[in-house]
C-alpha cells in the first residue's frame, strides 16, 4: 500500500494507518516489525509503537498488535510470543 503523503490541496491525502510519511514524502513508509500504529497522518518513525508486552508483530505495516495467546508472554516491541514452561516451543501459525 502506498500512498501520496502532500497536502491534500496538492492531490495527496492523509498518510494511512501503520505507516508514517516524513515531511516532504511521496510514498508511506511501513511501521517495521515489532511496531505498529493505529493513526492515519503519522509523520514520522516515533509514532510508530512498540507493541506491548504480551503481544507480539511479525510483519510491517500492522495497525494492531497480535495478542499472545494460552501460556505465552512477550517483552514490548516482541516480534514473536514465548512459551512459558520447559520444553516448549512457540509456532506462530498455531498462535
Amino acid at each position: 500500500m502506498t500512498a501520496t503523503p502532500a497536502t491534500r490541496s496538492q492531490g495527496g491525502e492523509p498518510c494511512p494507518a501503520g505507516y508514517y510519511c516524513p515531511t516532504g514524502s511521496y510514498v508511506a513508509i511501513a511501521c517495521p516489525v515489532g511496531t505498529y500504529s493505529n493513526q492515519k497522518a503519522n509523520g514520522g518513525l516515533n509514532l510508530c509503537l512498540p507493541c506491548p508486552a504480551n503481544s507480539f508483530g511479525n510483519d510491517v505495516g500492522l495497525t494492531q498488535c497480535t495478542p499472545c495467546k494460552g501460556s505465552t508472554v512477550s517483552d514490548i516491541g516482541s516480534t514473536t510470543c514465548r512459551c512459558v514452561g520447559l520444553n516448549r516451543r512457540y509456532l506462530t501459525a498455531i498462535g
